[in-house]
Protein backbone atom coordinates (compact mmCIF):
# COMPACT_ATOMS: atom_id res chain seq x y z
CA UNK A 1 0.00 0.00 0.00
CA UNK A 2 1.27 3.44 -0.99
CA UNK A 3 0.34 6.86 0.51
CA UNK A 4 -0.20 9.73 -2.05
CA UNK A 5 -1.41 13.39 -2.35
CA UNK A 6 -3.05 14.70 -5.26
CA UNK A 7 -4.38 17.68 -6.33
CA UNK A 8 -7.59 17.40 -8.00
CA UNK A 9 -9.26 20.87 -9.70
CA UNK A 10 -13.04 21.22 -9.49
CA UNK A 11 -14.60 21.09 -12.82
CA UNK A 12 -17.06 23.47 -15.12
CA UNK A 13 -21.00 23.65 -15.39
CA UNK A 14 -21.94 24.97 -18.85
CA UNK A 15 -25.15 26.77 -18.55
CA UNK A 16 -27.36 27.07 -21.89
CA UNK A 17 -27.77 30.93 -23.02
CA UNK A 18 -25.13 31.96 -20.20
CA UNK A 19 -21.62 30.46 -20.73
CA UNK A 20 -19.46 28.08 -18.80
CA UNK A 21 -18.88 28.73 -15.12
CA UNK A 22 -16.37 27.68 -12.81
CA UNK A 23 -17.75 24.84 -10.22
CA UNK A 24 -16.95 25.65 -6.40
CA UNK A 25 -16.47 23.23 -3.50
CA UNK A 26 -18.24 23.49 -0.16
CA UNK A 27 -15.93 23.17 2.82
CA UNK A 28 -17.50 19.69 4.09
CA UNK A 29 -17.91 18.53 0.55
CA UNK A 30 -15.81 15.47 1.00
CA UNK A 31 -16.44 14.74 4.32
CA UNK A 32 -18.15 11.66 4.09
CA UNK A 33 -15.55 10.41 1.38
CA UNK A 34 -12.75 10.17 4.54
CA UNK A 35 -12.61 6.53 5.47
CA UNK A 36 -14.20 4.79 2.36
CA UNK A 37 -12.18 2.25 0.10
CA UNK A 38 -13.22 3.64 -3.31
CA UNK A 39 -12.01 2.47 -7.00
CA UNK A 40 -8.52 4.25 -8.31
CA UNK A 41 -8.19 5.14 -11.95
CA UNK A 42 -5.27 6.27 -13.88
CA UNK A 43 -7.33 9.31 -15.29
CA UNK A 44 -11.00 10.35 -14.57
CA UNK A 45 -12.45 8.24 -17.42
CA UNK A 46 -9.49 5.60 -17.31
CA UNK A 47 -9.61 1.73 -15.88
CA UNK A 48 -9.51 0.76 -13.06
CA UNK A 49 -5.95 -0.42 -11.58
CA UNK A 50 -6.59 -0.41 -7.91
CA UNK A 51 -8.22 0.86 -4.82
CA UNK A 52 -7.91 3.67 -2.33
CA UNK A 53 -8.70 4.48 1.25
CA UNK A 54 -9.23 8.15 1.42
CA UNK A 55 -7.46 9.61 4.45
CA UNK A 56 -8.16 13.08 4.31
CA UNK A 57 -9.83 15.58 1.72
CA UNK A 58 -8.93 19.52 2.32
CA UNK A 59 -10.87 22.10 0.39
CA UNK A 60 -8.74 24.98 -0.86
CA UNK A 61 -9.69 28.85 0.60
CA UNK A 62 -11.28 29.85 -2.71
CA UNK A 63 -13.11 26.15 -3.04
CA UNK A 64 -11.63 25.80 -6.85
CA UNK A 65 -10.12 22.88 -5.79
CA UNK A 66 -9.50 20.08 -2.95
CA UNK A 67 -5.99 18.08 -1.67
CA UNK A 68 -6.52 14.30 -1.29
CA UNK A 69 -4.24 11.97 0.81
CA UNK A 70 -5.08 8.21 0.18
CA UNK A 71 -3.69 4.86 0.81
CA UNK A 72 -3.35 3.08 -2.54
CA UNK A 73 -3.51 -0.76 -3.35
CA UNK A 74 -2.83 -1.35 -6.97
CA UNK A 75 -4.38 -4.70 -8.14
CA UNK A 76 -0.95 -5.39 -10.03
CA UNK A 77 -2.26 -4.64 -13.42
CA UNK A 78 -0.38 -1.24 -13.82
CA UNK A 79 2.63 -2.73 -12.46
CA UNK A 80 2.35 -5.71 -14.81
CA UNK A 81 1.61 -3.48 -17.91
CA UNK A 82 4.79 -1.26 -17.30
CA UNK A 83 7.06 -4.09 -16.59
CA UNK A 84 6.03 -5.81 -20.31
CA UNK A 85 6.62 -2.53 -22.29
CA UNK A 86 9.50 -2.40 -24.66
CA UNK A 87 11.47 0.23 -26.86
CA UNK A 88 13.86 0.19 -29.53
CA UNK A 89 15.90 2.72 -31.36
CA UNK A 90 17.88 2.49 -34.81
CA UNK A 91 21.40 1.47 -34.36
CA UNK A 92 23.73 4.77 -35.26
CA UNK A 93 25.37 2.45 -38.14
CA UNK A 94 21.72 2.06 -40.07
CA UNK A 95 19.34 5.62 -39.46
CA UNK A 96 16.12 5.71 -39.17
CA UNK A 97 14.37 5.06 -42.92
CA UNK A 98 12.46 8.49 -43.78
CA UNK A 99 9.04 8.28 -44.45
CA UNK A 100 8.30 9.41 -47.57
CA UNK A 101 5.33 11.97 -48.43
CA UNK A 102 4.10 11.67 -52.33
CA UNK A 103 2.11 15.50 -51.60
CA UNK A 104 5.30 16.89 -50.35
CA UNK A 105 6.98 19.88 -52.00
CA UNK A 106 10.10 19.19 -54.34
CA UNK A 107 12.72 21.79 -54.17
CA UNK A 108 12.28 24.80 -57.02
CA UNK A 109 14.01 24.53 -60.29
CA UNK A 110 15.23 27.41 -61.69
CA UNK A 111 15.43 28.61 -65.17
CA UNK A 112 17.44 30.79 -67.30
CA UNK A 113 15.07 32.91 -69.68
CA UNK A 114 16.43 30.65 -72.42
CA UNK A 115 14.70 27.38 -70.00
CA UNK A 116 18.00 25.71 -69.64
CA UNK A 117 19.00 25.02 -65.83
CA UNK A 118 22.08 26.76 -64.88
Amino acid sequence: MTRIEFWEPSGETEVPGKGTFRDHYARDAFASAVGKRVPFRSSPDGPQIGWMTVVSVTVDEDGLGATWVADVDLDGRETVRRESSASFSFRPDHPAPQPHDPLAAKPPVVRRDDGAVP
